[in-house]
């Protein structure tokens, strides 16, 4: 983990009182890079930003694919437009909440599926080894506030 420390003064409009604000940026293990405002005493106070809230090409453990319904933000992966170039590309890979599968789209056309999520597998994915032995936990999680799906590495 890196924790970067940084300390601003935000002046608000033209008022002369100045409100000091502590930030921490930090890189955790898990490769989410999080913006938070911290209390004096080093508590968080709010999370800012982070970077597996905005997915970029790559999805890692622990991110989400799908909606958070009090915001209207969609978690979603877009592939560059080529290879030496981040700008958007052609490609989406999304989570249909309705129908509790992944889906990979080209110009917002359908091309693939993952087939239904159901008893921790997906219809269309198998096991990539002899052992038939997923390498990977799928989870779904569906609420009021958001419909996602995450993964994270199994434990041998």
């Amino acid at each position: 983990m890196v924790v970067i420390l940084c300390f601003f003064t935000l002046l608000i409009q033209k008022v002369v009182p100045v409100i000091p604000v502590l930030l921490i940026a930090t890189l955790l293990d898990s490769g989410n890079f999080i913006l938070q405002q911290v209390n004096s005493d080093g508590s968080t106070k709010r999370v800012l930003w982070q970077s597996f809230d905005h997915p970029g090409d790559t999805l890692l453990p622990g991110m989400k694919l799908g909606v958070n319904h009090k915001n209207g933000h969609i978690w979603s992966l877009t592939s560059w437009s080529s290879l030496y170039s981040a700008e958007p590309g052609a490609f989406t890979l999304d989570w249909d909440p309705g129908e509790h599968h992944l889906k990979i789209k080209q110009r917002g056309k359908g091309t693939w599926s993952s087939g239904v999520f159901t008893n921790g597998r997906f219809e269309f994915l198998i096991p990539d080894d002899d052992s038939k032995k997923m390498r990977y936990n799928f989870s779904i999680v569906s609420n009021e506030n958001e419909d996602y799906f995450t993964f994270n590495y199994v434990d041998d």
